[in-house]
């Protein structure tokens, strides 16, 4: 009497879509890279982060974490609301908005190729800027920038 078997085919469920609120963390250490690279895979990934205080180092990060086959996908969103503090070595007085950002950015090994300032909303800036990596192929991200106005005073 003979056994028979039946082989099977891996069973390859794909999320197509996800929207979430995150916490990134300033936790970016290599046990957070085979994570990246899973929700990078993710063909409309839409992620938002209220907490932390993102870096364009992060971005980085979480860029080069995805998968190197993932750069035909359409970019992924993030929505921030604190972005830290750049380098205070370097001269920014005088720089519009768009020339900082592009110079850290590039700093970071990031290449910010559309950007836009939105000032429509009376209590916060948005400001849209869509970032890959300078030299690799990878998958892009549109980072949205809500950046809270500090309100004016005025004195009696």
């Amino acid at each position: 009497m003979g056994i028979q078997s039946v082989e099977t085919q891996p069973i390859h469920l794909s999320l197509k879509t996800l929207e979430a609120d995150i916490y990134i963390g300033g936790d970016q250490h290599h046990s957070l890279y085979n994570k990246w690279k899973l929700i990078t895979l993710i063909e409309n990934c839409t992620l938002r982060d209220r907490s932390t205080n993102i870096s364009f180092q992060m971005i980085y990060n979480i860029l080069h974490a995805s998968n190197k086959n993932s750069f035909s996908l359409p970019s992924m969103s993030l929505e921030i609301f604190k972005m830290e503090n750049f380098d205070p070595t370097i001269e920014t007085a005088g720089m519009s908005s768009e020339k900082r950002y592009h110079t850290f950015a590039e700093l970071s090994g990031l290449i910010i190729y559309n950007y836009e300032e939105d000032f429509s909303n009376s209590s916060f800036v948005r400001y849209v800027m869509h970032l890959k990596i300078k030299e690799i192929e990878r998958r892009g991200l549109k980072l949205i920038f809500n950046k809270i106005q500090q309100p004016i005073k005025f004195m009696d």
